[in-house]
């Protein structure tokens, strides 16, 4: 889908890979105190990941892109 750069919100790929930093540290907390994912979350990630996924491949960045794009976001850790 083409969606003319005057409707696109500025921001949205960026905002996704924050969310989906957020959503990993929820995640390790739900293992870490041994509780089990519920699943519409699970349900959820999986759809982000699938997305996220899709812009790094459509773009054809390099893994160096993704180690300096942001030290604090680490991206890589989500492609895994």
């Amino acid at each position: 889908m083409k969606t003319p750069a005057k409707f696109q919100y500025p921001g949205f790929e960026t905002i996704n890979w924050f969310a989906a930093k957020k959503l990993l540290k929820e995640l390790k907390e739900l293992n870490n105190e041994g509780k089990k994912c519920p699943p519409y979350f699970l349900q959820g990630v999986k759809a982000l990941l699938g997305i996220l996924k899709q812009w790094n491949t459509d773009k054809d960045v390099s893994l160096e892109w993704l180690y300096t794009r942001d030290s604090n976001l680490k991206i890589y850790t989500f492609l895994k």
